[in-house]
């Protein structure tokens, strides 16, 4: 019998690593003086450079592993058959900013972590919140809600009251790029006016609840 031919491929050899612990990743890039452990470092991990180079000046790096660059380029108007002058910022590199992702849709049950006598309550409406028609408000970290006592005390059960969240246990990101994801969703008992009602609160508190109402920072114990 025939013995069929076929081609081998041979597996690409991989880089060799330069003098300070590195590869080589083929762009006229100086190397950084320290070794890093993170695996989208292009020098030392896994991340492939390939696409289209753009340089810029880097205008901020107050981002965690981001920086922001700026740069300057020509784009052609057809109309008047002339250059002008364009500034972007962030193309590639800029990292995400802060967002307040909303977790708590109406008639979410939340615990409420303070000595009022209240135990769980459930959201009946989100103040201030600004929406599309028809659709359900929901609530994120720091909102002002209405909620309902389902369990609590028989003189808070039952009753109709303000709140703040102060924990959210859908992740979200801080503006320096971090995100942040507490193990349940909890609020405070507030008067309209933000006046915290109770007079201790358990467990640690968001730090953008605590900016957003002096009052809850002033008695939280622990603030995150």
């Amino acid at each position: 019998m025939a013995e069929k031919k076929g081609r081998t491929r041979k597996a690409a050899a991989p880089t060799a690593p330069t003098a300070s612990g590195g590869r080589d990743i083929g762009i006229d890039v100086p190397m950084p003086g320290q070794v890093c452990t993170d695996v989208k470092c292009p020098f030392h991990g896994r991340l492939p450079v390939r696409g289209q180079m753009l340089e810029g000046i880097v205008v901020s790096t107050k981002m965690q592993n981001t920086v922001v660059v700026e740069r300057q380029y020509l784009r052609y108007i057809q109309k008047f058959e002339r250059y002008e002058k364009r500034t972007h910022r962030g193309r590639g590199v800029k990292g995400l900013p802060g967002r307040q992702m909303r977790g708590l849709p109406k008639g979410a049950r939340l615990e409420c972590i303070d000595n009022t006598g209240a135990k769980i309550v459930e959201i009946i409406e989100v103040k201030k919140y600004r929406g599309v028609r028809n659709r359900l408000s929901s609530a994120g970290i720091a909102d002002l809600l209405v909620v309902a006592v389902k369990k609590g005390t028989p003189e808070t059960r039952k009753q109709v009251m303000n709140a703040v969240v102060v924990r959210q246990r859908r992740p979200f990101r801080r503006p320096e790029g971090m995100m942040v994801q507490f193990e349940d969703n909890a609020c405070v008992i507030v008067t309209p006016e933000g006046e915290v009602k109770g007079s201790d609160i358990k467990g640690p508190v968001a730090r953008e609840a605590a900016e957003r109402w002096p009052r809850v920072a002033a008695t939280a114990s622990m603030i995150v």
